[in-house]
Parts: structure tokens; C-alpha cells; sequence
């Protein structure tokens, strides 16, 4: 470890963290194993072997990171938030740590509690916690401001489907741990005193601030969120469809504050400075305070405090003549992160920005050199400007490819011709930032110079703003992708490695093994087909609906409707369409229609629009509503065979299982005149049998259909019950679930709607029957899976109530 040492301690570190991370360790197990190994780093020398003080320093890291993560990430202690009640009443006095977040739709802060008070009582309390106001107060506060706050404290909502975004994990890596919903106005009031920081008080939110305020003031509404962003790394106006134009045109860590704004502060300061004729010490030390300075401004973000901290340690090797490595600069600026909030490691900020400098730096050099060899001598050299275009090329493709992995993992997107759209916008950014900051610093002393700034930028705002989002409309910079395997991710990673160390005969022997190591990993489950024979069943948490997917032996699958939709939320384009991708789904063989209410219509048009549809089953029913004449139009309109069904019809898909059609009777059809129990009745029930095991699937069915059911069928057996419209009192009838005599119970249902879905005697009938009822409001999303004998349920949501 002596030539980068603090690059390799990053990285054993990091290791440690992920092994508590993912094997959940418990940090009481790593006290003693430190105090043994410092135990026999202590021996005296003639009782170690050879190599064994690096033995135990590499241990000893990965150890440290171990236990940092277990302590903070553990269960709480007395006195702090997060071992508080679940849910509860209650004011906190505090001050905000930061300046309040006001978007056109919500008004939050997070705040660092002094006291709780209940009813009468008061006892101090400590932790961070997000408040979330439902109106704007009336006062104004930000940092350093004592309040109290009344409201609702609650646990962050954790991830509700597979894959998707799991909010309370991103608020804690923040070190939020509790959530206080305030629903009035006034919950807010402003106390004597101050607290927090004098420096971020007086200094630095002030400056924060006024330099929003002339932001404001110098551009444009058009050209105002991008500046916001840009220099204060302020999102708050930032429209949701630009943000995912720069994602999907590759140039989405344009919007980081990080190092290309860390360079144009060293510049400005260092010329500032150099002109005051200052000692080096001296001007060292107030350029590496600035930095400080614009890190905290900008919101003190991972990217921006990597850059801050990269920059400062450059420049203190300057100082004292001597040149730090760039991966040990690296290392050192992962630790100084990763020691106090080692949960930063997961986080995709983190992780974007660390890959982007490492693939930089690995590879820039490489491709540089590539260059330089095949270049007839003394060629670029007469032509500098070839290699300033190869140098910004190479820059983009080698952080490109050192993000790859994360960039696909988090996002399920394989840019393209980012790297190439790169070119012109990184430059035309870095002269936006110029520009912004110039209009900043010359309005200080005349608003009119700002001014003549500011709208020459707006120039180039307008036209990068325009050009993504043309591109990304296009849809031609990405692609959709699986999320890749850990071997998958591997092989990437060894294949890189080996491209670049082709020439070390040694070294890539030991890559190409490693490289067909991973290869194996990644086919064995294919070969071995354990998935591949099983039957899964997902029950999405789509809220107030339902939406279900069965996956078939040998890849065929099935989708049971699709959830609600309106003008605020697609469940089809935001649950199920997203996990479709992640998996690597690009056809649904078949899609089944239970009946035309918009709880289970209203997802589908944004999965037809999606993927494509071998046929759709329907009911037939002759109900009207805009949302259905949607769905029969995408379904024209993309030419995907509609099939009217009625029982017994049946639906083969793969030989080895069976799915029968046993609503909707002949009897049942017709005009249902939009009454909605008519509608439910016409329900499409499927029961899928795969060897031992049968799961019935009841849409939205009633009682009148169970009683159909039991005098025409006798093998209503299951093993998984899908009930009838949500768990209503009007479905789920006690002849019928002694019938099916369910296992498992699943009840698709809303937290806290309005139907008071599910009803409290038709869950005292299942559990009569011995069914372990599973709710997606509790649990989630509700995963069966199946070989035909053995039937595994996992949920989304662990240890939810019952």
C-alpha cells in the first residue's frame, strides 16, 4: 500500500461497507475482531510471519468500514427520532438545516430537533427530520432560525414494488429518519433565538441566497432554472421533462455541480487573489476556503465536495512541492465522505461522480497514448486542434464508460450517442457557467453589465435547453436495458481492465481467467434453468387497483390488468412499465382485461405504447368510459388482436399450464348500464393451474358470481386466492373462500381510500379459513413463486403488520 495509500484504503473501506451492507452484519461482532487484530499488530516482531502487518491493515479497513456502517445505520438510541413510535402527534422545536425547498407543489425542510413535546411534556430529542408542510406557512424562516413545528412524525415510506425508487433508504442516506407531515398554515411559528452554525448563518445561507435572488433577477423565467441549477445547484424550478431530456441525451451530469464549477472557482480565486500579490501560503489557504465556501453554498452535494476536496488536496500538494497522486486524491476525497456517512456508498450521486473521475483517469491516459502512437511524429504537434478535439472526446467516452455500470444499473438506460452529443454540450455548458458566474460578479458593481451578460448567456441557454430537448424526444441517444447481474457488471469491468493492460503479458493472463470466471457466473443460471421452469405471480402495489404478472415456464408472460391512471400518476407508465425493462421483458404474450373500470385500465395504453402485445383478452362488456375508449383505440391503432372470452374458454400459453376462463357467463353479460356491481360481475376469473398448485385470480367479482362459481365447478380449490374487488364486503362470501380454502389470501388494495377497502368481516373470513392474508397497502408488491409443487410468497415490505 505504499504507492497510493489512500486510494487503497478507499477501496478496502468500501469493501467493508458493502459486506455489512448486503450480509447485514451486526457491528457487535466487529469490536473484537478490530481489538484482535490491533492485538496482533502489537506482537513483538519475531512472532510475525512474513506479510502479516499487511494482512492485518488490510483487515483492520475493512473491518473499519464494517463497523462504521453498523453504528450508523444500527438501531437507534434513546433520544434520537428514529426510536420514536411509528406514527405519532406531536411539536418539535428545532431550527431548519438548511433553507426551506418551495416548489409550486410542496413547501419542505429538514430540521434538526432540540425537543419533542407531547401533550404537556417536553424532552430533548436529537436526529434529522423532513418536514413537509401541505400549505405554505405564513412565515418565513430558514437556517439558524429557532420554530416549532406541529404535526404528524411518521417513518419514511419504504419501496412498495421490486426495483422501484425506495425512498426511506434515500432519506436515510441523507441521515433522515423521520418524516412530519404539518397540515396547517400556521403549524409553523417562529421562536426567540438562534441556533446552528454562526458561519452558515450569517455567511453562508446569506450568500445563498442573495445569489438566487440575482439570478432572479438577471435572467429570464425561461433561462432562470437552468442558472438556479447551474450555480447554486438549486433543482426547485427545474422542469421534470428537461431533467429527463438531459438524461436521456447522456449529459445528465451537466446539471451536477462538481468539477468543471470547482475549476472556474480555482481560476476566478487564484486570479483574484494573485493580483492582491498575497504570500502562496496565504493565497492557498483562502482559495481552499473559498472552495469550502462554494461547496456549502451550492448545498454540500457529493460531486461538488468530491471536486472541492480533490481540488484542495492539489493544491496543498503545491504548497508544500509535493505532487499527489490523482488516484490517491481520489481515495483521500472518498474517505473524508465515506467515514462520517458511510451509507453514501449507495448512494447513485456518490457512485456517478467517483466512476466518472476513476474512468477518466484510468482511461484518458490510455486512449491519449493510443492516439499519439498511431500518429505520424510531429503530426499533432502541427495540429493542436486535433488533439484538443481527440482530448474532449476521449474525456467524455472514458467517464462515459467509467459510469456505465451505475448509469445502467440505476437508470435502465444504454446511452448511445452521448458521448458524441458530449462534444458540443460540455463546452457550451462550461461557457454557461463562465458566463453565469461573469453576470454574478460584474452586477455587484453594475446591474446594467449583468444585465448585457446575462442575456448574451441566455443566447446559449435557449439553444442548449432547445437542442435536448429535441434530441431527447427523438429517442435515438438511449436505449432501454435489464438491469445487469453482478457478473454481468463484472465482465464489463474485467473487459476494460484488459483492454488496457492488453500489452502486460502477466497481468492478462490472471484478467483473461478472471474475465472467464465471471462468464461462468453469468450463464450458470441459464444452464442450470431453476427460473426458467418456475411460475412467478407479481402482484403490483398499484395503489387503489389492481395489476398482476405471470410469468410463465420458458419466458412466456401474461398481464392481469394494469392499475389506475389520471393526470398526475400512470401506474402503467411508472410501476409496471419500469419493471418490465429492469427484467429484461419485451413482449406480453398475452393481456387480460378483467373488466373496464379505470382502476384496472387505466396503466394498460402505457404498456401497449411500451412493449409489444401478442393478443388482448376482454370481456366484452358493453361499458363506456374515456378511459376504456383509450385502451380499444392504442389497441387499434398498434394492431394487437382483441379477443372477446366467456367461460370455459381457455388460454394456452405453455403446455405445462393450464389457465381456465370461468367468469364471465353468457348470463352475466349485456348492458350494465355503468352500474358498477354489474361491471364487477362481468369479470374476467382465471384459474391457473401448474402442476400441484392453482391460483385464482377473481378481478373484481361479487358475490353473485362466487355463487355461480360453486354450483358449476367443483375443483375450486387454491393455494393463492386473488379476492374479489378489493376485499369489498360485497365479494369474498363464506361458502366460497371455505371453497377455495386459500393458503394465501391477496387483497389489491389502496392505503386509506374511500371505500373502506378491505372490509373488516371479509378479512375475519379468510382468516377463518386459515389463509395468510397479504395486503399490498401493508406488505407491497406480493411475489409467488412455483416449481408446481413447492409454492414460495415473498413480500415487498418486510415485517409489516398483519
Amino acid at each position: 500500500m505504499n504507492h497510493i495509500p489512500a486510494f487503497k484504503a478507499a477501496i478496502l473501506v468500501a469493501a467493508g461497507i458493502c459486506a455489512a451492507h448486503f450480509a447485514r452484519l451486526s457491528p457487535a461482532w466487529a469490536w473484537p475482531v478490530l481489538a484482535g487484530l490491533v492485538l496482533i499488530r502489537s506482537l513483538p516482531g519475531r512472532w510475525k510471519a512474513r506479510g502479516l502487518n499487511q494482512a492485518v491493515l488490510v483487515s483492520a479497513l475493512v473491518v473499519l468500514g464494517a463497523l462504521r456502517y453498523g453504528t450508523a445505520t444500527g438501531r437507534p438510541v434513546s433520544g434520537h427520532v428514529a426510536a420514536l413510535p411509528d406514527s405519532l402527534d406531536c411539536a418539535l422545536e428545532g431550527f431548519p438545516a438548511s433553507d426551506p425547498e418551495i416548489r409550486p407543489d410542496r413547501f419542505t425542510m429538514e430540521l434538526e430537533p432540540e425537543r419533542i413535546i407531547l401533550k404537556d411534556t417536553a424532552r430533548p430529542v436529537r436526529g434529522r427530520v423532513l418536514v413537509r408542510f401541505r400549505k405554505s406557512p405564513g412565515s418565513r424562516f430558514g437556517y439558524g432560525d429557532r420554530i416549532r413545528v406541529t404535526g404528524r412524525l411518521t417513518r419514511p415510506p419504504p419501496r412498495r414494488n421490486p426495483g422501484g425508487f425506495d425512498y426511506r433508504a434515500w432519506l436515510e442516506r441523507q441521515g433522515i429518519r423521520k418524516i412530519l407531515t404539518v397540515p396547517e398554515a400556521d403549524g409553523a411559528e417562529i421562536l426567540a433565538g438562534h441556533s446552528g452554525s454562526p458561519l452558515l448563518r450569517r455567511v453562508i445561507f446569506p450568500a445563498r441566497r442573495r445569489i438566487l435572488a440575482r439570478i432572479d433577477r438577471l435572467y429570464p423565467e425561461s433561462g432562470r432554472p437552468l442558472m438556479r441549477t447551474l450555480l447554486a445547484g438549486d433543482r426547485t424550478e427545474m422542469d421534470a421533462d428537461t431533467e429527463e431530456a438531459f438524461a436521456e441525451t447522456g449529459i445528465i451530469h451537466i446539471l451536477a455541480v462538481s468539477g468543471l464549477h470547482t475549476g472556474f472557482i480555482v481560476l476566478i480565486l487564484r486570479l483574484l487573489f494573485g493580483m492582491c500579490r498575497l504570500p502562496k501560503t496565504a493565497e492557498t489557504l483562502l482559495v481552499i476556503s473559498g472552495l469550502a465556501a462554494f461547496a456549502l453554498i451550492t448545498g454540500a452535494r457529493p460531486p461538488v465536495v468530491r471536486a472541492a476536496l480533490m481540488a484542495s488536496i492539489y493544491l496543498t500538494g503545491l504548497l508544500i512541492d509535493r505532487g499527489a497522486s490523482p488516484f490517491n486524491t481520489v481515495g483521500a476525497a472518498a474517505l473524508i465522505l465515506l467515514l462520517p456517512k458511510p451509507a453514501r456508498l449507495f448512494d447513485p450521486g456518490f457512485l456517478l461522480s467517483f466512476t466518472a473521475v476513476m474512468g477518466i483517469l484510468y482511461l484518458y491516459p490510455k486512449l491519449d497514448g493510443a492516439v499519439r502512437s498511431a500518429a505520424p511524429p510531429g503530426f499533432l504537434g502541427r495540429h493542436p486542434w486535433i488533439r484538443g478535439i481527440t482530448g474532449l472526446l476521449f474525456v467524455s467516452l472514458a467517464a462515459q464508460a467509467g459510469t456505465l455500470p451505475v448509469a445502467v444499473s440505476v437508470f435502465n438506460r444504454l446511452p448511445l450517442l452521448g458521448w458524441l452529443f458530449n462534444l458540443a454540450a460540455v463546452p457550451v455548458a462550461g461557457l454557461i457557467v463562465l458566463l453565469g458566474f461573469a453576470s454574478l460578479f460584474f452586477s455587484a458593481f453594475s446591474v446594467e453589465i449583468g444585465l448585457s451578460y446575462a442575456a448574451l448567456n441566455q443566447a446559449l441557454i435557449r439553444g442548449l435547453v432547445w437542442a435536448v430537448e429535441s434530441l431527447g424526444r427523438s429517442g435515438r441517444f438511449a436505449v432501454s436495458v435489464p438491469t445487469p447481474s453482478w457478473p454481468v457488471i463484472l465482465i464489463y469491468i474485467t473487459a476494460l481492465i484488459l483492454a488496457g493492460e492488453w500489452k502486460r503479458k502477466t497481468v492478462r493472463k490472471g484478467l483473461i481467467f478472471a474475465l472467464l470466471a465471471w462468464m461462468n457466473c453469468a450463464v450458470w443460471p441459464a444452464v442450470t434453468g431453476r427460473e426458467y421452469r418456475n411460475l412467478r405471480v407479481l402482484h403490483f402495489d398499484v395503489g387503489q387497483g389492481d395489476a398482476a404478472l405471470v410469468r410463465l415456464p420458458r419466458g412466456k408472460t401474461l398481464l392481469i390488468d394494469g392499475g389506475p391512471a389520471d393526470g398526475r400518476f400512470d401506474c402503467g407508465a411508472r410501476i409496471i412499465a419500469p419493471y418490465l425493462i429492469r427484467e429484461g421483458i419485451r413482449r406480453i404474450d398475452a393481456l387480460v382485461l378483467t373488466h373496464p373500470h379505470l382502476d384496472h385500465v387505466g396503466g394498460l395504453p402505457a404498456i401497449m405504447e411500451r412493449f409489444r402485445v401478442g393478443r388482448i383478452l376482454i370481456a366484452g362488456t358493453e361499458f363506456r368510459s374515456a378511459a376504456y375508449e383509450t385502451f380499444l383505440e392504442t389497441a387499434e391503432r398498434k394492431r394487437i388482436p382483441v379477443q372477446e372470452v366467456t367461460a370455459p374458454d381457455s388460454l394456452v400459453l405453455v403446455p405445462a399450464v393450464k389457465i381456465r376462463i370461468l367468469n364471465p357467463e353468457p348470463r352475466f353479460k349485456g348492458k350494465p348500464q355503468n352500474r358498477a356491481g354489474a361491471v364487477n360481475n362481468q369479470s374476467i376469473v382465471l384459474q391457473i393451474v401448474y402442476g400441484k398448485t392453482v391460483l385464482m385470480m377473481m378481478g373484481d367479482a361479487e358475490i353473485a358470481v362466487e355463487k355461480h362459481l360453486m354450483n358449476r365447478y367443483t375443483d375450486l380449490g387454491a393455494a393463492v386466492l386473488k379476492t374479489g374487488h378489493h376485499g369489498s364486503r360485497t365479494s369474498s362470501s363464506p361458502g366460497f373462500v371455505k371453497r377455495a380454502a386459500p393458503d394465501y389470501a391477496v387483497v389489491s388494495v389502496g392505503a386509506r381510500n374511500r371505500h373502506g377497502h378491505p372490509a373488516p368481516e371479509t378479512l375475519d373470513r379468510l382468516r377463518s379459513a386459515g389463509a395468510e392474508i397479504v395486503r399490498t397497502d401493508k406488505h407491497g408488491a406480493v411475489l409467488f413463486a412455483t416449481d408446481g409443487n413447492a409454492l414460495r410468497m415473498k413480500t415487498c415490505i418486510r415485517n409489516a403488520d398483519p
